[in-house]
């Protein structure tokens, strides 16, 4: 049986009339005569039985297959609207915040990665200072925001990794010298920037030296490569192991590393959202990638 052949049985109990039948299925009536056969053949029965002036008339038989058509009729109706909302709800956009530097050190691998598991879902990404993306989480302008340093609000938080602080040079340079050398800035958060300030401030009684300021991290780093100065930033590890340049990670006066948190951060509300929580399952899933 074809689900056309439900349709046909289920319809015609309705309508007991051959020719009405065809017409409304856009079949000729020939057509539809031995479609009928052929469900009675094979189920070796006589579905109904012919009545002067009346049309048709459905055997004890034919009544048990009318009724599973209309079983069948309405699985497939019900299905398929199932089917379209289902379809229609794998659509939608997810508002991404992130500081710049950690989507340059992190996310864009990992946002074409889900851009192609989930073509249908949209990311719109934005770059704000990690203070003003928690803010605006928080207030629920972006869906989620990837947050560097520690704050404190009504969202979920989940630690994506812990990174340390690096003087990056050319050359090797000693820490005393750092006063002396012209130093490289670049926008930082203000959490961040308390981190460096109060380690400057342990180990220096003078500010730093004669400073260039340039828009993002990465222009930083070409400064730096040149051999203009130094600059100081914090690098996840894998990063690290690739930078071609000289390293001294920034210790405290504890004897510790200076590091900084990595927040994924989002209102808990967000996950009825279908887009949003596919990325925020997606995050969850490639935590390991985001270290």
């Amino acid at each position: 049986m074809r689900d056309s052949d439900w349709e046909i049985i289920n319809l015609l109990y309705k309508l007991p009339n051959i020719t009405k039948v065809a017409n409304l299925l856009y079949l000729t009536q020939p057509s539809l005569t031995k479609r009928l056969q052929n469900i009675e053949q094979e189920f070796h029965v006589k579905i109904f039985t012919r009545t002067r002036g009346r049309g048709i008339k459905f055997t004890a038989e034919g009544k048990f297959l009318a009724e599973r058509a209309q079983l069948h009729v309405n699985l497939l109706l019900e299905t398929k609207k199932l089917m379209q909302r289902y379809a229609e709800n794998h659509h939608g956009m997810v508002n991404i915040g992130s500081a710049y530097s950690y989507q340059l050190e992190y996310l864009n691998d990992l946002l074409v990665e889900f851009s192609v598991k989930y073509p249908n879902i949209r990311c719109e990404i934005s770059n704000e200072p990690s203070n003003i993306l928690f803010r605006k989480t928080c207030e629920k302008e972006f869906d989620v925001s990837f947050v560097q340093g520690d704050y404190d609000g009504q969202v979920t938080k989940k630690l994506l990794g812990i990174t340390k602080a690096y003087i990056m040079t050319k050359k090797k340079v000693k820490l005393s010298d750092l006063p002396k050398l012209p130093r490289i800035e670049y926008p930082n958060n203000d959490r961040t920037k308390e981190l460096l300030d109060s380690w400057w401030l342990e180990n220096f009684k003078s500010a730093p030296g004669s400073s260039l300021s340039v828009s993002y991290i990465d222009f930083a780093w070409k400064l730096v490569e040149r051999g203009f100065g130094y600059t100081i930033c914090f690098l996840p590890e894998k990063l690290a192991k690739t930078m071609k340049l000289n390293l001294m990670p920034l210790i405290k006066q504890d004897g510790t590393a200076l590091t900084r948190n990595s927040w994924f951060v989002y209102s808990p509300e967000k996950e009825q959202d279908y887009a949003i929580k596919t990325f925020i399952d997606f995050i969850k899933e490639n935590n390991e990638k985001l270290r």
